[in-house]
């Protein structure tokens, strides 16, 4: 297992990661989504990505949002996100993610424990809501 901090100045561009297979994303800083789908255009062979707190730790809400969503590739077979909120800001950073995974088999969303039964119908609907641009993925949520 190899662990690393990524910091890097604006200007610098993101290495490749050619042999990267499997991704657990603990925590990164706000304002780094960018960053994230740059780790992940970057990193061809990977096949699992973990966000292990959420989405809505890795961006703080922009406005308008959709002009800092720029198209990426993702090459995840399974995406994991644990810990999801399913506020607004963090549906449209999935939603970016499931339009530009495109060789998604299988996303997991792991709802917070303290969400209400109320809560999850209404994360399900959105899920299933979102567009993807694999065919074949998968939707669960736990």
């Amino acid at each position: 297992m190899v662990q690393f901090l990524l910091t890097r100045e604006d200007d610098e561009v993101m290495p490749d990661f050619p042999n990267l297979s499997r991704l657990h994303l603990c925590y990164f800083p706000y304002d780094s989504w960018k960053d994230v789908t740059s780790l992940l255009d970057k990193s061809p062979q990977l096949k699992t990505v973990i966000f292990e707190q959420g989405l809505h730790r890795y961006c703080r809400p922009v406005s308008p949002p959709s002009e800092s969503l720029t198209p990426f590739s993702c090459h995840a077979e399974v995406i994991v996100v644990r810990n999801f909120c399913g506020h607004e800001f963090s549906l449209l950073l999935l939603g970016h993610l499931l339009r530009n995974a495109s060789v998604l088999k299988k996303l997991t969303v792991h709802k917070r424990r303290s969400d209400k039964v109320e809560k999850l119908v209404q994360i399900r609907k959105d899920l299933l809501m979102l567009p993807r641009a694999s065919s074949d993925c998968c939707i669960e949520l736990k």
